[in-house]
């Protein structure tokens, strides 16, 4: 799965919310020293959309005020990447975006 390739490709990832029970298709993921704002705009050259903040907290400019409640440092809360897929995403789509948050990352 999307999660399991994640954590293969970046050991250093973080999954949030891991071990809780979360709603499924939406993961937020950890990528320590980089920020959202970059991975969204190199992963929107590549072709993957992504976005930086909590879903709940989605038209907010800054470091997500969720993420703050959920114990990250401001540092870590503005690394944090959201992504969502949908009944019409596919194994190569789950792969294909791996493949790209690993480059952008390891960049």
């Amino acid at each position: 799965a999307f999660i399991d390739d994640i954590k293969r490709r970046i050991p250093d990832c973080r999954l949030l919310g891991e071990g809780a029970p979360r709603l499924p298709g939406i993961v937020a993921i950890l990528l320590p020293g980089l920020p959202s704002e970059k991975a969204i705009a190199a992963l929107d050259i590549k072709g993957v959309e992504v976005s930086g903040g909590a879903a709940c907290a989605a038209r907010e400019r800054g470091v997500s005020h969720v993420y703050l409640a959920m114990g990250l440092r401001e540092t870590d809360a503005a690394c944090v990447l959201r992504v969502s897929v949908g009944r019409d995403t596919t194994k190569d789509d789950l792969r294909i975006a791996a493949e790209a948050v690993e480059g952008v990352y390891k960049q």
